[in-house]
Order: C-alpha cells, then structure tokens, then sequence
C-alpha cells in the first residue's frame, strides 16, 4: 500500500499545501489569504491557486485527496470562506460552486466616437501608484459580492491578468497636474 504525506509550507504570505505518495510529489495547490466583502462585511477568507497534479500522476484521485484535505485545512485556520479562481465545471464535485461575477464593460460605437480627448495623461504604472490603485480597487468594490480587500502593504504591481497564465500591464490615467485619476 502506498504512503500518502501532505505538507503545508509557507510561500511568502501563502501556503504550499503538496501531496507525496511513497516520497514523490504528486499534487499540489497554494492557499491564499485574503479576506474579502459579503453583504458588505469584510470576512476572514483564504482562497486556493495553482492546483496542479504531475501529468503522469492524473486521474488517479490524489488531488481530491488534497482538495478535501486543504479545504479541512482552511476550516481549522479559521477561515470563515474559501473560493476557488479556476476551471468552470471543473471544481464542483470538491464542493465549490460559482459565485463571482465576470463583470465586462462596453462602450457603443457611437459612445466612443462621440467621445472628446481629456485633458488627461497615460502612463505606466509605478511601485509608488500602488496606494492609489488599491484604494481606487476597494473603493470601486466595497459593494460588490465577494471581492477581495486589497491592502497596499502587499501590492506592488499587477501579477496576472484576467487569466492565470496571462501577464498584466498597469497603466495609470493622469489629470493635468500629473495626480493620478484612473
């Protein structure tokens, strides 16, 4: 019978939570802490990324093993919600259903011809926006349904964009003089 081992490590703010079977790692995933808004309220809250199983270790149950196991996990830290970025329809038999929004903007045509040039400045964004654009972030979500709470301590930049294996660029939209606005 093989020997199953799960170990919890830090990464930085985060957790590897990896599973071994006979000593090999076979699945892993990261939790991450954050907590976020509900009806309002800011909720203690880790969510879980990176899930992953080596290729020639799939389908053989070992990340519902870890799954369990994690979400386990989060309840004895104390976690009062988990969410999971990732897979639709993927997720669902690990207990997780969808509950955030894709939200998406559009402008007619029209709109956007119609649209006269501000006085106004695009730049790339630097280290020292950071607080600006958490604040702007919070303030622009403070009611939206499970949406995270920022804090500038731990934001610096953009990591990914709106797809975990996309790369995002920050810009910042300046008034005339040079105070970002966007």
């Amino acid at each position: 019978m093989s020997k199953a081992e799960i170990l919890t490590t830090p990464k930085g703010e985060n957790y590897l939570r990896r599973l071994f079977m006979d000593g090999e790692p076979v699945s892993s995933l990261v939790v991450v802490p954050c907590p976020i808004r509900l009806l309002g309220v800011e909720v203690s809250h880790a969510g879980i990324g990176g899930v992953n199983t080596e290729p020639e270790h799939r389908l053989k149950g070992y990340m519902a093993r870890l799954m369990a196991d994690t979400v386990n996990y989060m309840t004895r830290q104390g976690y009062a919600v988990s969410l999971l970025w990732g897979i639709p329809d993927f997720y669902n038999k690990f207990g997780f259903m969808p509950v955030m929004g894709d939200p998406k903007t559009s402008v007619a045509t029209r709109d956007a011809q119609r649209a006269q040039p501000g006085p106004f400045t695009i730049r790339e964004m630097r280290e020292q926006d950071a607080g600006f654009v958490v604040e702007l972030y919070n303030r622009r979500n403070r009611n939206r349904a499970a949406s995270v709470v920022r804090d500038s301590a731990n934001f610096s930049h953009f990591v990914r964009g709106s797809r975990w294996d996309s790369t995002a660029r920050g810009v910042i939209c300046e008034d005339e003089q040079s105070r970002p606005v966007g």
